[in-house]
């Protein structure tokens, strides 16, 4: 059987609230004083997940720190795994930030889905400049049951 992983690595940062700010103000989610997701333009100044927020400041002392919302991020990844669920019938939460998906059978729905909503794609690779090649969240329309 063929598993397809999905890693989310920016979910915390794209389950907040959207910002008021520019895209290219540096932002960075934080737990316990310590930086769990940082966007393209943190990344750029030296931020990395595992920093201290001491050092996150240091390297970019214009970087928006907003606590990491878990719950936010379960509905956000909830959401994408209903979501995953258009190209198969079974898909596994890989909390904090991941899914994993079965491909094998289905696989001819990815392929679908990448040529017949392209639109679909480039939202999940937008930022992929400032994100090192990293996907972003997708928002889902649906509620899981």
């Amino acid at each position: 059987m063929l598993w397809l992983a999905l890693r989310f690595s920016l979910l915390p940062l794209d389950a907040l609230a959207p910002p008021p700010d520019a895209p290219s103000t540096p932002r960075a989610a934080a737990s316990q004083g310590r930086v769990v997701a940082a966007n393209g333009a943190a990344r750029q100044l030296g931020v990395a997940p595992g920093m201290g927020l001491a050092s996150a400041w240091g390297l970019a002392p214009e970087l928006k720190v907003t606590e990491r919302d878990g719950a936010a991020e379960t509905r956000a990844l909830a959401g994408l795994a209903c979501w995953g669920g258009n190209f198969t019938p079974q898909v596994s939460l890989d909390p904090p930030a991941g899914l994993l998906l079965v491909a094998a059978a289905n696989w001819h729905l990815v392929y679908v889905a990448v040529i017949s909503q392209p639109d679909c794609v480039a939202h999940l690779r937008a930022g992929s400049a400032q994100s090192s090649g990293q996907f972003s969240a997708a928002k889902s329309s649906c509620t899981p049951s």
